[in-house]
């Protein structure tokens, strides 16, 4: 698993492969877990960053955040955007805003 302080997104990049090649749906749960809990600092900082602007609670807008992660982690496609890090960074900045 990757370590707290810096995400390591060449192993995510891994897991999302893995994750669209699996059918089992309890497999690609976890794996859709593990890619979550992963990147969950991503979507804290930028959940920071946009909490200085909003008067609503930065928990309130963390959890918002991670609806977009896992839509990106849901429809992520390599072969359209090769950084999995830029396409879920536009996808929890845009869920967070909306």
């Amino acid at each position: 698993m990757a370590d707290s302080s810096k995400t390591n997104y060449s192993e995510i990049k891994s897991w999302l492969q893995v994750y669209k090649e699996t059918v089992d749906e309890r497999k690609r749960k976890q794996l859709q877990n593990v890619i979550v809990l992963s990147c969950m600092p991503l979507v804290k900082r930028i959940a920071r960053g946009l909490a200085r602007r909003s008067t609503d609670p930065v928990e309130d807008i963390i959890q918002v955040g991670s609806v977009g992660l896992v839509k990106a982690v849901h429809f992520y496609n390599p072969e359209v955007s090769e950084n999995f890090r830029t396409y879920a960074t536009y996808l929890i900045t845009g869920e967070i805003r909306h």
